[in-house]
């Protein structure tokens, strides 16, 4: 009996060692668990919750790339169903605006990057309570910077997860497609909706804050990799800034503008491109085949986990190197 109550102590010391309670002067009335006293637990009781945003404007913070960008709009989706009442804003990188604009659900906030200030998923002034869905991302720290280890969760529930809500699919972020651009486009470049098609985005397009090329194709691969598939009644699409890039191949070219990229993403039947970003748009705006290799679908950026979490549908092919004729063979599954 003695041993049994000496290891049930011992138990609950462990445990309390492990969480602790602290409040911090910039997210005044919250408590946080901090976890071995280091890391904070991205988690709020509904009381907390409500008390936080009470008389307050709600704002997104995503100071990064197209991936981040993107993927924060979730927050304002989830954000526009559980706060219908509340005004929202969104403050991140100036060069993806106009993809809040397309999603219209907040508006555009512009403000510095204030985030590491602020080592917190929310905080507050007087008038805003702010989300940083970029506390701890992919790299968690302790919120006094002497600690950090790497976080393998899929980075879309990394993102969402700084919401502090539970994840649903109607959180998925609905763009505006289609606009002025696009259809002036369409109609320039005679290209058909009902057709289907294959888009390819090689190089990098400056979208992107990750290294990791998930394509890797020249001239050469584009020129080979369109010349196989024009046995088949499939349109390649290539986004470049010019077609003399890959000379006389069979393709229908398009701009290298981001709401004409958004907006052919949700009607192809395969997406490739060098941005690991629009693989991630890829996977919540449409049903297309995504193939990249496996060194760009590992540890947070597992393309099969980050569709699990989303409940995408979309088929994953990964392999050592794609080249023109393994996604011609995967391309025979789909015309």
């Amino acid at each position: 009996m003695r041993w049994i109550t000496k290891n049930i102590w011992m138990i609950l010391a462990i445990m309390k060692s492990r969480y602790t309670r602290k409040i911090f002067p910039f997210a005044p009335g919250i408590a946080w668990n901090v976890q071995n006293g280091k890391f904070i637990v991205p988690e709020i009781d509904q009381e907390t919750w409500n008390e936080a945003l009470d008389g307050r404007d709600a704002v997104v913070l995503a100071h990064s790339g197209l991936l981040e960008s993107f993927f924060s709009l979730s927050i304002v989706e989830a954000l526009a169903h559980v706060e219908t009442s509340k005004r929202l804003f969104w403050a991140g990188n100036e060069h993806f605006q106009s993809l809040v604009s397309s999603h219209g659900r907040a508006q555009f906030l512009k403000m510095p990057d204030v985030c590491s200030r602020y080592p917190v998923p929310l905080f507050m002034d007087k008038r805003r309570a702010y989300f940083n869905c970029l506390n701890n991302y992919r790299f968690e720290k302790s919120y006094y910077g002497t600690h950090m280890r790497h976080d393998s969760t899929p980075v879309c529930k990394q993102l969402f997860r700084n919401s502090l809500l539970s994840w649903d699919t109607r959180y998925v972020p609905k763009l505006t497609t289609g606009g002025v651009g696009f259809d002036a486009w369409k109609k320039m470049a005679r290209f058909h909706d009902n057709k289907k098609h294959i888009l390819i985005i090689p190089g990098r397009t400056g979208c992107s804050r990750h290294p990791t090329n998930c394509l890797g194709w020249g001239s050469r691969e584009l020129r080979e990799f369109t010349a196989m598939l024009h046995r088949f009644d499939m349109e390649v699409v290539l986004c470049t800034g010019s077609r003399t890039t890959v000379y006389d191949a069979p393709y229908v070219q398009a701009p290298r503008t981001l709401g004409i990229i958004l907006s052919l993403i949700p009607r192809a039947s395969m997406v490739l491109a060098d941005d690991i970003d629009f693989l991630f748009i890829a996977l919540a705006m449409s049903k297309a085949a995504i193939v990249a290799p496996q060194k760009c679908s590992e540890n947070e950026f597992d393309l099969y986990k980050n569709a699990e979490f989303l409940e995408a549908e979309n088929v994953i092919f990964t392999t050592e190197t794609p080249t023109p004729a393994e996604i011609y063979t995967i391309c025979e599954g789909i015309s």
